[in-house]
């Protein structure tokens, strides 16, 4: 037991004298090792193991024994050292691997054996454990239709473990997936495992012994394929792990001929513009996916989003065609080196589109909608690309009376991309020009004060009555830095003097033209927007029909006015009572009078007439 007892033969009848020894004690775990037959396995290595957190994996425990070999019969003697009395190990055998790695008392993964713990002058005897042989694990990845396939790859073999949190110093109760074995594709696909993976870059997660490869031992396990295109996930049918069937291996088993297949080829359809509706040739186009790489504590784990290759630029007409594994994806345009932009990863940073189911454009690709491919191709997969020029949706218009030393603001309005950032340039026409509009020199804020006299007095010359005029310039924050300029739907009026005390005597503008919504349907209703005014009041309505003249040489002219016939009016709402689908709205501010359209305002250089209204 000791190690270095003296050992003592003779023939029968022989004496010894002076056999005067002293006994010491000793602390130690002793016990046999046995294949599963019982016969004893000489040359195996018996180690006691414990977790380190700093490498998260099991490491020997040097400082609490060394490490000892079987003998002939099987028998081990392990000495205690006094740092490793009382302290909790796990005992790991091993031989190569052409047998399967042991954790007393019958354990296949260090996580999953008892502790030993031994007191000072203590003998822990009876800690046998039985050594199998490697079980291997051999078959063929084939497609869809059984043929074989020959793209080339690898295959995983992943086999649940349950730990506590602390390992050895106990804990609350864990469990997840992990790697044991791993090997290439050959030329038609066949594989075989015998023996646990060696990777020292993730101890934890491959060999049950770290850094040293043993052999494969017995249990269920869920291969996992990575094959061309960049495609993997667990077999059959690169699912999910939580979807995969398992594959039960026993003690000593060579499993073979087994055929495990991949999904079905089909082909996903579609078409990609740009937020202004044009077709973008030469856009590269991936399918991207994720699928349950890991179950730990009973939740599903996602991976990242990984793109199937190659990906394939758009024509000149937009239009893609990506043949791939079916499985369910997320189609868009990754950009500029072609990896998925997931926030906070780093990753991607030049994802420029991915398809939604209500084309709303999107370069996010969690907030995209799945595209589920079966064995049918799939068309209609249309997207937009978050690029192209912004587009106006509602106009700008300016808020503020137009008086002298009042403050008017821009409103840059509704653009159809939300990731624009606006700029400014204000306009004036003199009161002898009222529709030519120059720009004002510095005048580039959302905000313009009305220039005003020192003395506000009446009768103190010096104030120039003036219109005033904003255009609004948006630009988009992506690489190419798209603009857009409109301006605003409508100019002030002519400013008008202030008084002290009084303020200035104003009329009601208005800003922005009411509009009608809803369908010119029978039986459906329309109504009236209010605009917006310079200042507040009650709103009343009136509408008015049109007719469409059947026999003009231009029917898409407005009605002539005295076709205008004016109808009961109900509020802001009004059903349509007949087939005309024809309507003008007259809109009235309640302050000063009601508001009238004039004609549009001419302005230097060709910009587009604004509609004015005065109270």
């Amino acid at each position: 037991l000791t190690g270095d007892a003296k050992r003592f033969s003779g023939a029968a009848a022989t004496q010894f004298t002076s056999l005067n020894e002293s006994i010491v004690k000793r602390t130690a775990v002793t016990g046999k090792v046995t294949d599963p037959q019982g016969l004893p396995v000489s040359g195996a290595s018996v180690t006691p193991v414990t977790y380190s957190t700093a490498k998260g994996a099991w490491d020997p425990a040097n400082g609490y024994a060394d490490a000892v070999s079987t003998g002939n019969d099987g028998v081990f003697v392990m000495q205690i050292k006094a740092d490793g009395r009382d302290k909790p190990f796990r005992l790991q055998v091993t031989k190569g691997d052409s047998r399967a790695a042991r954790f007393f008392p019958d354990a296949y993964t260090p996580d999953e054996a008892s502790n030993i713990v031994v007191a000072a002058d203590q003998v822990s005897a009876g800690k046998n454990v039985a050594l199998p042989a490697a079980s291997q694990l051999a078959g063929t990845v084939t497609n869809a239709d059984g043929t074989a396939y020959t793209g080339g790859g690898a295959v995983e073999l992943w086999r649940a473990v349950s730990f506590t949190s602390s390992r050895e110093l106990g804990g609350a109760n864990k469990s997840e997936w992990r790697r044991f074995g791993r090997a290439s594709l050959g030329s038609g696909g066949t594989f075989s495992i015998s023996t646990t993976f060696n990777d020292s870059t993730a101890p934890a997660g491959t060999s049950p012994v770290a850094g040293t490869s043993t052999g494969l031992p017995p249990g269920t396990y869920k291969i996992k394929a990575m094959v061309a295109g960049n495609q993997e996930g667990f077999l059959p049918g690169l699912v999910g792990i939580d979807q995969a069937p398992g594959v039960a291996l026993g003690v000593e088993q060579q499993l073979n001929l087994q055929k495990y297949a991949l999904p079905s080829t089909a082909e996903i359809r579609g078409a990609v513009t740009n937020i202004t509706g044009a077709a973008v040739a030469n856009e590269q186009i991936s399918a991207v996916y994720r699928y349950v790489t890991n179950v730990v504590d009973g939740a599903p784990v996602l991976s990242s989003w990984l793109a199937a290759t190659p990906s394939k630029a758009t024509d000149s007409a937009g239009s893609y065609v990506l043949r791939v594994l079916s499985r369910t994806y997320r189609v868009g345009a990754l950009g500029t080196g072609g990896a998925v932009d997931i926030p906070g990863s780093g990753a991607g940073q030049n994802d420029r589109g991915y398809y939604t189911s209500d084309a709303a454009p999107t370069n996010l690709v969690a907030d995209a909608d799945d595209v589920i491919l079966g064995s049918q191709d799939v068309t209609g997969i249309d997207f937009r690309l978050n690029i192209g020029e912004p587009v106006n949706i509602q106009p700008p218009y300016i808020t503020g009376i137009s008086a002298e030393g009042e403050r008017l603001t821009a409103q840059p309005g509704t653009w159809s991309a939300s990731d624009v950032v606006y700029t400014y340039q204000w306009y004036s026409a003199s009161q002898g020009s009222p529709n030519t509009f120059t720009p004002i020199n510095g005048a580039t804020s959302r905000t313009y004060d009305i220039p005003g006299r020192m003395l506000p007095l009446p009768g103190v010359p010096g104030f120039t009555p003036a219109r005033y005029f904003v255009e609004v310039t948006a630009t988009r924050q992506t690489s190419s830095r798209e603009t857009a300029t409109i301006g605003a739907d409508v100019p002030t009026g002519l400013s008008v003097e202030s008084e002290p005390f009084l303020g200035a005597d104003t009329t009601t503008e208005n800003r922005q033209r009411p509009q009608i919504t809803g369908k010119a349907i029978v039986g459906e209703t329309l109504t009236a927007t209010d605009g917006v005014w310079s200042e507040g009041g009650n709103f009343t309505y009136q509408w008015l029909p049109g007719r469409h003249d059947e026999d003009s040489a231009d029917p898409g002219r407005p009605p002539d006015e005295d076709a205008v016939v004016p109808r009961d009016a109900h509020g802001g709402e009004r059903q349509q009572p007949g087939r005309d689908p024809g309507g003008l709205e007259e809109h009235r501010g309640r302050r000063q009078g009601c508001a009238e359209e004039r004609d549009p305002p001419r302005h230097l250089g060709g910009r587009p007439g604004r509609q004015d209204a005065h109270g």
